[in-house]
């Protein structure tokens, strides 16, 4: 029977072994931590460019259409009310 592997460690090994001591434990629940702060840091920096992307189109179709209102003067949608 093939071991179940976590962070390159049999844990079959560890159970039928008897081997499972404070400091195994630790360093495997060590290991797991390090990979799942691995896998945040990863899955922040794809959803931190995804955020600067959106921003970005948003922003680009924002500036397009101030750009074609400012280019249609009489036909303008928008009015200042501050004049």
């Amino acid at each position: 029977m093939m071991g179940r592997k976590i962070c390159g460690i049999n844990l079959y090994q560890f159970v039928t072994l008897g081997s499972v001591d404070v400091d195994s434990l630790e360093y495997i629940s060590g290991q797991l931590q390090s990979e799942l702060m691995q896998h945040m840091k990863n899955t922040e920096v794809v959803r931190r460019k995804r955020y600067v992307a959106f921003k970005y189109r948003i922003t680009s179709v924002v500036m397009g259409a101030s750009h074609l209102l400012d280019q249609n003067t009489p036909h303008q949608i928008i009015t200042d009310n501050t004049r």
